[in-house]
C-alpha cells in the first residue's frame, strides 16, 4: 500500500473532525500520538457497525499511515481543510 499524502488523510478524516480526541488533533494538526491507532481503530468499529463499509476501509488506510508514521508532534503548515 502506497503511503497516503497529507491531503489525503485530511480528505479522509473531514467527515469525521468533529470528533474528539485522537482522530480531531490528527485532522487538525497532524499529530499522532499514543492514542490515535485505538481511536481509529474504534472509528472504523462504527462505520461497519452502520453498514459504512467503503468509509472504514479508507480510515483503515490512515490507520495504516499512522503506523508507519508513528508518532509525531503537531506539522508545521498542516492546514485543516
Amino acid at each position: 500500500m502506497d503511503l497516503l499524502t497529507d491531503d489525503d488523510v485530511r480528505a479522509i478524516l473531514a467527515p469525521h473532525a468533529e470528533q474528539r480526541g485522537a482522530v480531531g488533533r490528527l485532522y487538525d494538526t497532524g499529530t499522532i500520538d499514543q492514542d490515535t491507532t485505538a481511536d481509529l481503530g474504534a472509528l472504523i468499529i462504527k462505520l461497519c457497525e452502520a453498514a459504512r463499509f467503503d468509509e472504514a476501509d479508507k480510515v483503515g488506510k490512515v490507520l495504516g499511515y499512522a503506523e508507519q508514521t508513528g508518532e509525531r508532534e503537531p506539522v508545521p503548515g498542516w492546514a485543516r481543510g
